[in-house]
């Protein structure tokens, strides 16, 4: 074929039928294909659509893919940016938008500094804590560099009901060091005295810590007070602490299904293979 069109072009067939239009460089001649309104001008080919578009064969497809997407007038659009950047600059092919999409999709710079995907990746599963000091996380961050007077990790405790933490920083992350932590930081702060059976506050003041509004507004416990001993008052209350466990524990479900439900309508689920090629962030 002559004219610069191949055999394999998406071109051959106008020109196959109309070859007569290029020998003899018509000014314009219209027919259609596919649906497609196209004009034959000093022997190329173009789309009628109010600006004529240029019809781009395939072998110049990738470079000027290239060209508009990262050459000198390109910013690296997306997909659809990248499309209408096209038609602006007057060129047309038949799956044109489908291919901008795809190439910017595949660009190696536009995955390094694109914008994260910050969608979650799976559904969320909520912890269920009963109670404080019930449920405890940990997170061991490190090794630290340059290191702050030979501190090279981090071990941050988070308690999942009130969202209490703790951290300090080590040395060395060995299992004695982190039983240590848990020890001071934790099994000392929250668990029963055992030689005094009482608190620190009733042991130094003969009674339970009340709060300074009660003091203002007499409240209900303090008119239970006038009534019973302290030891009373605590058995009455125990009477109806599972109840107030079991209460609090279905509000607690309620709350985390309603919150599951809000957080996997974002959900954008990605799966990978054994052979896959990722991008790793570093």
């Amino acid at each position: 074929m002559s004219n610069g069109v191949g055999r394999n072009d998406h071109l051959y067939t106008v020109y196959s039928k109309r070859q007569d239009i290029f020998d003899h460089l018509c000014l314009k001649m219209l027919y259609s294909l596919k649906r497609l309104t196209l004009d034959v001008l000093n022997n190329q080919m173009y789309k009628s659509a109010g600006t004529p578009l240029k019809c781009v064969s395939p072998a110049n497809v990738n470079p000027l893919l290239e060209e508009v997407h990262a050459g000198s007038s390109g910013e690296q659009e997306g997909g659809r940016k990248l499309y209408q950047k096209l038609l602006d600059l007057g060129y047309y092919w038949p799956t044109m938008e489908a291919d901008a999409v795809n190439y910017a999709r595949k660009c190696y710079l536009c995955q390094i500094y694109g914008n994260a995907i910050h969608a979650p990746a799976v559904q969320l599963h909520s912890i269920i804590t009963p109670w404080p000091f019930h449920t405890w996380g940990f997170d061991l961050i490190g090794p630290i560099n340059p290191l702050f007077k030979g501190y090279a990790w981090i071990l941050a405790t988070t308690e999942c009901f009130t969202k209490w933490v703790e951290a300090i920083s080590l040395k060395n992350a060995i299992g004695p060091a982190v039983a240590n932590f848990i020890k001071e930081n934790i099994i000392c702060r929250t668990s029963k005295r055992g030689p005094t059976k009482a608190t620190l506050f009733s042991l130094v003041y003969g009674t339970e810590a009340i709060l300074s509004v009660d003091i203002l507004v007499p409240s209900a416990s303090l008119a239970l007070n006038a009534e019973f001993d302290n030891d009373t008052l605590r058995i009455l209350k125990f009477e109806v602490l599972e109840e107030k466990r079991d209460r609090a524990k279905k509000n607690l479900s309620v709350y985390q299904r309603r919150l599951s439900r809000a957080y996997d309508k974002l959900v954008k689920k990605r799966g990978f293979e054994e052979g896959d090629l990722v991008l790793r962030a570093t």
